[in-house]
């Protein structure tokens, strides 16, 4: 277990984005996938904005799955449709849930159970990674999302279920 911020989420293979200098969590992925400690990574990424500099990394690697449930047209613009798949060996191993401004715990829940729970029951990974922004609560005067502490929570909850 390890708890960092930030996750590094907008920070793509080329350089700093977002106010992310390192992808802390692409480094921790990498890390265990190079030192044999996983085969498959199972990514989620449920900040305010876009998880640009995960999918940027990952596009192309079958290795890691990617998920971004995310505000949007928030930021960075454009990116984050539910159109990219990944590339290549990568395709269908990147999943963008993009919510309209104002959702909140509900659709965030419904998300998480209808599509994220059943790409990780599919996909079977040796370990979970999560990039846990705290912009999409309610009261973050950015983000329009509607989440509350009890989202996160029972969201952390689901991601236990398998």
């Amino acid at each position: 277990y390890c708890l960092l911020r930030p996750p590094g989420h907008h920070a793509v293979r080329s350089g700093a984005m977002g106010y992310c200098v390192f992808n802390n969590a692409a480094v921790a992925i990498y890390a265990a996938l190079s030192q044999g400690l996983a085969r498959k990574v199972f990514h989620v990424d449920w900040d305010v904005h876009h998880g640009n500099g995960t999918q940027d990394i990952f596009y192309s690697d079958p290795r890691v799955l990617t998920v971004s449930l995310h505000q949007d047209q928030l930021y960075p613009i454009p990116g984050g449709s539910v159109d990219e798949h990944g590339e290549g060996p990568g395709e269908g191993f990147n999943l963008n849930l993009p919510l309209p401004a104002g959702s909140g715990h509900a659709a965030y829940l419904q998300a998480m159970t209808e599509v994220v729970l059943p790409a990780l029951e599919l996909f079977q990974p040796d370990l979970i990674t999560v990039s846990c922004g705290l912009d999409a609560s309610w009261c973050d005067p950015l983000g329009r999302q509607l989440c509350t502490s009890d989202t996160y929570r029972e969201m952390t909850e689901i991601g236990e279920a398998p």
